[in-house]
């Protein structure tokens, strides 16, 4: 699959305090495979593994999507976080790379690798308070015993009454 859009690598982290007239925007045909995505360079191919990816769609300041598509000459973007090898040691340092494109292009690209690395989010969770989603993965554990729960969620008896609640409500 590929694509001609506008965009922007190797960004150091964190990109919501990054300004987008700083960005080094590339133009041109980006190649998503099953496995990677490949950037043109002058001479051969950047190649960033989906393995690395760890967010599709960050969000990021109104001022901030105002200044990349004033940059980029885009209307839509479309921001991903990945882990990139460090030059001392074994250890990764998180990146920021920017698409800029047409909505229908970053659409399919978002879908793309959202399925290639398993980062849909389901829509059973959405909505979720903070500590219904604590006590879902408690649950999960399988720990019957609620005094365990209390530190772990809120020490207000009625906060976990109804984060059980809406759970029992949502088959959950």
């Amino acid at each position: 699959m590929e694509f001609e859009i506008s965009y922007a690598i190797d960004l150091p982290q964190p990109i919501s305090s990054m300004n987008a007239q700083l960005l080094s925007w590339e133009h041109g045909v980006v190649s998503f495979t099953e496995n990677e995505i490949w950037f043109p360079t002058e001479t051969s191919w950047k190649v960033i593994p989906f393995n690395s990816i760890e967010n599709v769609g960050i969000d990021v300041s109104p001022a901030l999507i105002n200044d990349i598509c004033k940059e980029s000459g885009y209307f839509d973007e479309l921001i991903l976080n990945y882990r990139k090898s460090s030059l001392f040691g074994s250890s990764y340092i998180k990146h920021s790379m920017v698409f800029a494109g047409t909505s229908s292009d970053l659409e399919m690209i978002k879908e793309h690798l959202t399925e290639k690395i398993g980062l849909r989010v389901s829509t059973i969770f959405e909505g979720l308070k903070e500590e219904e989603i604590k006590l879902l993965s408690l649950l999960a554990t399988e720990t019957k015993d609620i005094n365990l729960y209390l530190p772990l969620i809120s020490e207000d008896r009625s906060v976990l009454q109804r984060a059980f609640e809406t759970l029992k409500k949502g088959d959950l």
